[in-house]
């Protein structure tokens, strides 16, 4: 029944979007998260080993549908973030991992691909991997072993060093470098319940160290004693159900907004 209900939905997704832009609409919809062939919740990652041996690694919060057939190996992406391990092909197939913006082809490699609202990602940690945006065919750029970059329908963005612990979150961490509170939250908020966000006045804070996703309240905690912070639970429904975490200076005596 679960397969049936999903084929149905599948169908009604073919038959709603149709034309030039079919691809990238339907890949839109919250249905394409819902029908994809793996996909995992929030706060879950998973490994997948498909039949030809590539080995997936999905992060939290990721879909991805499997399309093999006689002349390609095509993985999508549909949200999310996934790390991939190649492995060879007895017919020689390529294996490429598409994204609403474009495609990647390994040359031999272990890469991840994660999509933003407005564009994807590509680190490349072992081989090599070819990168071609969807509108724009000419435009093939190969990324080494050691590169990362962000790319878009229409274009490439020019290839940077892969930054130390990309790759963590396979193991369940989360590595910081000299990162922005502002910007370590948001991916710290990837694998939560409810978004984390600070006060605009200590977004620049700088973070370092690796952290556990496995225990983000500890995190919090870590954060909020090392920092001098405090941690306000924004809530609705007369503080009945919490629905974002907000870290604040310690001295602020705001409290935490409810609706």
């Amino acid at each position: 029944a679960p397969l049936r209900r999903r084929q149905a939905v599948r169908a009604l997704t073919a038959l709603l979007f149709t034309g030039g832009g079919a691809w990238l609409a339907a890949e839109q919809t919250p249905w394409r998260e819902w029908t994809a062939d793996h996909r995992t919740g929030t706060g879950e990652r998973r490994r997948i080993v498909l039949d030809d041996g590539t080995a997936l690694v999905l992060n939290s919060g990721s879909a991805v549908d499997i399309r093999y057939g006689a002349a390609e190996r095509r993985i999508r992406l549909i949200a999310g973030e996934v790390l991939v391990t190649s492995a060879k092909d007895a017919a020689a197939r390529p294996l490429l991992v598409e994204t609403a913006d474009g495609e990647a082809r390994a040359l031999g490699t272990v890469f991840s691909v994660r999509r933003l609202p407005e564009a994807s990602l590509l680190a490349v940690f072992e081989g090599a991997v070819a990168l071609r945006p969807r509108q724009a065919a000419g435009d093939t750029r190969v990324l080494q072993a050691g590169e990362a970059t962000r790319f878009t329908a229409t274009g490439v963005d020019a290839p940077h060093a892969l930054e130390t612990g990309s790759a963590a979150w396979t193991e369940g961490l989360i590595v910081a470098r000299g990162m922005r509170l502002a910007d370590f939250l948001a991916e710290l908020s990837r694998h939560a319940a409810q978004p984390i966000r600070c006060d605009p006045a200590i977004a620049g804070l700088r973070i370092s160290g690796t952290y556990p996703l496995a225990d983000i309240d500890k995190v919090l905690d870590t954060l909020s004693a090392t920092l001098s912070l405090e941690i306000q639970t924004v809530t609705r429904f007369w503080g009945l159900r919490a629905t974002e975490v907000l870290l604040v200076p310690r001295s602020s005596t705001a409290r935490a907004p409810q609706r």
